[in-house]
């Protein structure tokens, strides 16, 4: 099986290379995050984590995770679901929560859609409106 590419073989190749070239950048980030003494400045690091927007969609993520499991919880026992159901949520959203941030980190939602970090222009990218987004997206969930 060709993986649906056979029309277009570069295809599955430019989206790894993009994919790598996204990595090469952000190994990037790190050493320009290093100081001289070779130590991580972890102030340059959160900078950045808060322009990629990576600390709000973590936050969105957990609390999405607790109403999740708050809302299982609660209609348990209406559905006669057995109590384990509520500890493998939470555990799958444990697991998926490292996947969520490496997302975050390297992709980008723009008016056009989602797109790779690296593809987008550095003036690109409206932080402000998506950030304030995403803070009422976290408003809204804590409020349930």
């Amino acid at each position: 099986m060709d993986g649906g590419h056979a029309g277009n073989p570069g295809a599955f190749s430019g989206a790894a290379l993009a994919l790598f070239a996204t990595l090469a950048e952000t190994l990037q980030v790190f050493a320009n995050c290093e100081n001289q003494g070779g130590y991580l400045n972890l102030a340059s690091f959160f900078a950045e984590l808060r322009r990629r927007n990576v600390l709000r969609t973590g936050a969105l993520y957990i609390g999405g995770l607790w109403a999740l499991a708050q809302g299982i919880a609660s209609l348990r026992p209406v559905f006669n679901a057995p109590d384990w159901i509520t500890r493998w949520v939470v555990i799958g959203g444990v697991i998926g929560f490292p996947f969520w941030l490496l997302f975050a980190w390297f992709f980008e939602l723009t008016p056009e859609g989602l797109r790779l970090e690296h593809d987008l222009a550095p003036g690109e990218v409206a932080v402000r409106p998506k950030g304030r987004k995403l803070d009422l997206a976290i408003i809204g969930v804590l409020a349930v």
